[in-house]
């Protein structure tokens, strides 16, 4: 299992910096970027939300992820929204080639790939892994940064395909209210653009888990500090607005489609206290029996699915990709150290789903 981040950074020509760059030629110009460890400083990174083949920061992310795999020939499964999925047809593949650089004093390195490549909805991805190993008539909501995905699968691991479902009320929602209400505390950071919502989905995190930003504000008197209590009162506030808002989107996905399956939540709305809380409300009140997936599974489940759902259409050799908007999780493993800085080790899902399917409801 490899994970890295999903932002990068634009570059004009290879930096003499250690960590993962990339360079490949479209129409003539060549495009240079910096991945990984270069960009999760946020306020220097960026990607445009629900980034598609169609994006440069998603092709950047796409060849960095590509530079870890060993074998020439390659077999992969990825996907994204299911409002999305057109635009993937644009993924390069057959032969591809790019340059890839990691240490600050090396020469870049020409990497040439034989690619194959299925696309799947993400959602679809989720519940057939929940499936698969819970057998079990499921529907998974995943809450995720740029959408909602949601899709139902039957314990015969079949995918009910009127279930799919993309709702474009993400947590990136959330992210740029707590912008504006940072603003109208007269916090603001000229090198910060408003669309670089990650970094503000990265502060509201930090606020929600007590971790002081050390913001500031200008005043006549100079910049002064704004309090915690009052950051942590205004993300309260934020989030409040977000699950009434989803849980209105909610409301109007099951008036349409009503089955009696167990529930999944999973995705970047799990770590959110507030949100999970709501939900269980609304979830009890349409007498749905429901779980939270906990990290660890939510983590990678996308991953698994994609590479699951792979080897049932018939390539034992697939690896699942999940290249999401903060993080991109690879289910390929080698003999060699292929992780980024080697702060990653291979999960295995196994152990941590059976666990998962002996609870009942796990709201906390």
């Amino acid at each position: 299992m490899i994970k890295f981040p999903s932002v990068v950074r634009r570059e004009k020509s290879f930096q003499k910096e250690d960590g993962l760059q990339v360079c490949w030629e479209d129409s003539g110009e060549l495009k240079h970027f910096s991945a990984a460890e270069l960009a999760t400083r946020y306020e220097d990174a960026y990607r445009p939300l629900n980034a598609t083949p169609m994006d440069d920061e998603w092709l950047a992310i796409y060849f960095a992820m590509l530079s870890f795999i060993e074998e020439e020939d390659v077999s992969l499964a990825l996907g994204g929204p299911y409002d999305y999925l057109e635009k993937f047809k644009n993924v390069p593949k057959g032969q591809v080639n790019f340059w890839v650089k990691r240490e600050a004093f090396e020469d870049p390195k020409k990497i040439v790939k034989n690619v194959t490549c299925q696309i799947i909805p993400e959602a679809m991805a989720h519940t057939y892994g929940y499936v698969d190993k819970l057998e079990k008539d499921i529907i998974t909501i995943s809450i995720g940064f740029g959408t909602v995905e949601i899709a139902a699968g039957t314990q015969t691991r079949t995918i009910v395909r009127d279930s799919l479902s993309s709702i474009n009320y993400g947590l990136h929602i959330a992210s740029i209210n707590f912008r504006k209400k940072l603003k109208n505390l007269g916090y603001d950071n000229p090198r910060i653009s408003n669309n670089q919502v990650h970094f503000w989905d990265n502060l509201l995190m930090q606020v929600v888990d007590g971790n002081d930003p050390h913001l500031s504000r200008r005043t006549p008197q100079g910049r002064d500090k704004i309090d915690l209590n009052v950051l942590q009162c205004e993300a309260e506030k934020v989030l409040q607005n977000y699950q009434l808002g989803l849980i209105e989107q909610l409301d109007f996905y099951f008036s349409h489609f009503s089955r009696p399956y167990q529930i999944i939540v999973t995705g970047g709305g799990c770590l959110y206290p507030q949100v999970k809380s709501a939900l269980a409300q609304m979830f009890k009140k349409i007498g749905y029996k429901f779980l939270f997936a906990p990290a660890e599974v939510a983590k990678i489940s996308a991953a698994k699915g994609y590479e699951m759902l792979g080897k049932k259409m018939g390539r034992e050799d697939t690896i699942g990709v999940d290249m999401g908007n903060h993080s991109t999780i690879i289910t390929y493993q080698s003999n060699g150290d292929n992780d980024l800085a080697g702060k990653s080790s291979p999960i295995n899902i196994q152990p941590l789903v059976e666990k998962f399917s002996n609870q009942e409801q796990v709201i906390n």
